[in-house]
């Protein structure tokens, strides 16, 4: 973080240019504010800010690795202040540059002192969310330190705690937490959570949720958590009769919530796989009428029988692909003949996509619209790449590639499975990390036989 004000005006870019290109964000203009924000970059390369304004607007413009690479940019330059700063941590929480957070996070402790203490749980936070609770735990103890009552910075902390398995450290945090704020709904809900540390205070926690949830607005997300707590207690209680009417009311508050805020573009929807002699297609088409009727966003029917031991039929497919609320299928049986099936009997604007790497080239010569695979996480590139060659009509090309190909996406599927895929990406310089439990990470051994796979392919050095 720059201190000295003389070289912050030497990177400071005009004014002009800096009003114009926040105008085109603010009207939504995201490619114009993207050019916009290139030449400020360009006129001052140290300026963080500039840097991350171009990542933002090429994000919203969809061109990711362009913001991957501008926010890589701004934590070269640095940024010159804590708005600077925070807004950069959130950026790269949501690229998952652990490593490049991690290091953001270590560069700033020299400037904790011109840190608020909000500035600090907002740190705390993006750290967390990348499984960096230490870190996060750090800046939290300077947070309470400067303001033991500050219930934000209680409630994380107290979260961190309960991650790192400090249980006993956790419950103190949160009960500050709830004493600063009583209405702080989270904080009740993270208490709710260590309840096995405490069975005698059930009763004294479901009547201060209560009375405290009835300050809140109904069906505000206070709400929701109130609910879903007091459901915990109370089933544990083996009050049932009393417990499932909060569940009733959480998850009504929630639905409610999410038809405004779904937070995603689309929802990949597998199917039912129980008793499957009685899911013929008219019962499997029913399902994913009724999930795209309850659904705020559009949904992709998703197939993949090697996990659910179902082939979803193409004639439930087709009775679906009408209603206007389901816009494709991600396809991973690998079954070149049923994709035909597929587009034959569906609509012209239903997306049939692949999600098998094996079959993506085949399927995008019978006409796929693309595919959804495991092996465009480690070889994004390449697997555009196929898709344009196919676009272009270049197959002796598409096929080269394709076969260079072949191996990874079996290592990174059948071969190493999760894990293997993970590690691909650790080696590739992207943070790939630890698969969750059961799974664990790929044995060295293997690491070395998977690198060696990458090479091959011409996509690690």
């Amino acid at each position: 973080m720059s201190t000295g004000t003389g070289s912050d005006e030497a990177l400071a870019p005009p004014a002009a240019g800096w009003k114009r290109a926040n105008a085109l964000a603010a009207a939504g203009d995201w490619a114009g504010a993207a050019d916009a924000f290139q030449r400020q970059a360009e006129a001052a390369p140290g300026d963080a800010g500039a840097w991350i304004g171009l990542a933002r607007a090429r994000g919203r413009n969809g061109e990711y690795r362009a913001m991957h690479a501008a926010a890589l940019r701004a934590c070269a330059a640095g940024p010159r202040g804590w708005p600077h700063a925070l807004a950069l941590a959130r950026l790269l929480r949501g690229l998952h540059e652990t490593r490049a957070l991690a290091a953001l996070a270590d560069g700033l402790s020299a400037h904790a002192g011109r840190a608020s203490v909000d500035d600090m749980v907002a740190l705390a936070d993006a750290l967390g969310d990348e499984d960096l609770h230490e870190a996060a735990l750090a800046w939290l103890d300077r947070a309470v330190q400067r303001e033991p009552g500050h219930a934000p910075a209680r409630y994380v902390r107290g979260s961190t705690r309960l991650f790192l398995g400090d249980m006993q450290g956790a419950r103190d945090d949160l009960e500050r937490a709830v004493a600063a704020a009583p209405h702080f709904a989270h904080a009740h809900r993270r208490l709710s959570q260590l309840r096995d540390r405490d069975p005698a205070g059930a009763r004294a926690r479901i009547a201060r949720m209560r009375a405290e949830r009835d300050r809140v607005d109904p069906g505000s997300e206070h709400d929701i958590h109130f609910s879903h707590a007091l459901f915990d207690e109370l089933h544990d209680l083996g009050e049932h009769a009393a417990a499932w009417p909060e569940l009733v009311r959480g998850m009504r508050a929630k639905r409610a919530a999410l038809r405004y805020d779904a937070g995603a573009d689309l929802a990949l929807v597998v199917n039912p796989s129980f008793f499957p002699g009685s899911l013929t297609a008219e019962v499997l088409a029913a399902h994913y009428v009724a999930v795209a009727d309850a659904s705020p966003i559009p949904i992709l029917i998703y197939n993949v029988p090697k996990f659910t031991h179902l082939n979803i039929p193409v004639a439930a497919v087709a009775r679906a692909a009408t209603h206007p609320n389901i816009v494709g299928i991600k396809d991973s049986a690998g079954d070149i003949g049923q994709i035909i099936e597929l587009l034959r009997a569906c609509p012209s604007d239903f997306s049939v996509l692949l999600g098998n790497s094996p079959a993506f080239l085949s399927g995008l010569q019978v006409g796929a619209t693309g595919g959804i695979l495991a092996l465009a996480n480690v070889a994004p590139r390449e697997c555009v790449a196929i898709y344009d060659l196919v676009a272009q009509g270049r197959l002796a090309e598409a096929k080269a590639l394709q076969f260079r190909l072949m191996p990874v996406g079996r290592a990174v599927t059948a071969g190493y499975g999760v894990p293997g895929l993970k590690a691909a990406l650790d080696l590739l310089g992207y943070t790939g990390g630890s698969p969750r439990l059961p799974l664990r990470p790929l044995e060295p051994a293997k690491v070395e036989e998977l690198r060696a796979i990458l090479v091959e392919a011409g996509l690690l050095g």
